[in-house]
């Protein structure tokens, strides 16, 4: 594990701490949570994973709190160290204060901080947009993509690092069992990737292919099989030759020769009769 992976790892244990004191915080722990997710990516983690544990430990840290056993109540005879504050815009507060005044979670903050971000940064909220990535003319996070394909972001980003296109990534659906092919629906008709290039006469790589050249699903099947839209070649017809300028019984006999030839490929005409 690099010195990056590591820091990502503690951002990401740091948010846990954060959300078994504050139950507030744990929303940071979604898929849909843009932060969230590229964190756990930077941090070589599965997200699915990630939530499941946080989760585990949200709930007995709720069960522990019912039954009466506060959690870190042995330390309650230490003196507190007090929160560290931040000053910015004229004003010193500390990350909870902070986050309260902009609407940024704390998570957010800290993991803004910890990569070196000043707090003027840190606080910015319009420094963060998840980007937007394309598919058949729709733009979505690369998250909100991974979910719709029932794939886990993790797996999603993977394929995208060993160059796969995204269209392709998300053609390939999910390795685990249980997960329904994506449907693609064209004038009412709703078919797999797969299907619709059967539909069509084309491999499905063929169809990848035109998609990734810029089509539309509903164009890349528009334009049909292989052989569809091409021209068809028209049989080349030979004249048969001219005999009238040839008196017949005359010269070497060519003329009734070429008169021969000619009433043979004309006899072969049906629309024709030889005199």
């Amino acid at each position: 594990m690099t010195d990056a992976t590591k820091l990502w790892v503690n951002v990401v244990l740091q948010a846990t701490q954060d959300a078994l004191r504050d139950k507030h915080e744990r929303v940071w722990f979604r898929l849909s949570n843009a932060d969230f997710i590229e964190v756990c990516s930077l941090a070589d983690l599965d997200p699915e994973a990630v939530i499941d544990r946080a989760t585990d430990a949200f709930r007995r840290s709720d069960s522990a709190e019912r039954d009466g056993v506060m959690p870190g109540s042995k330390l309650k005879g230490r003196a507190t160290k007090p929160a560290a504050k931040y000053q910015h815009d004229g004003k010193s507060l500390t990350i909870a204060e902070w986050s309260r005044l902009t609407g940024i979670k704390n998570s957010t903050i800290r993991t803004r901080l910890k990569v070196g971000c000043s707090i003027a940064d840190a606080l910015d909220v319009t420094r963060r947009k998840a980007t937007l990535h394309s598919v058949n003319g729709v733009s979505k996070p690369l998250s909100e993509w991974a979910s719709e394909h029932g794939l886990t972001y993790h797996a999603l980003a993977r394929r995208l690092k060993l160059g796969m296109p995204l269209h392709h990534a998300l053609c390939r659906g999910s390795q685990r069992g249980g997960r329904k092919a994506v449907l693609h629906t064209i004038n009412g008709t709703s078919k797999t990737h797969a299907e619709w290039a059967a539909h069509i006469g084309i491999s499905s790589d063929a169809l990848h292919q035109r998609i990734h050249s810029g089509h539309t699903m509903a164009e890349a099947v528009a334009l049909g099989g292989k052989h569809q839209g091409r021209k068809t070649r028209r049989p080349k017809i030979s004249t048969p030759g001219v005999v009238s300028n040839l008196p017949i019984g005359s010269g070497t006999g060519g003329g009734s020769v070429a008169r021969d030839r000619a009433e043979i490929e004309f006899s072969a005409n049906p629309e024709k009769t030889s005199p």
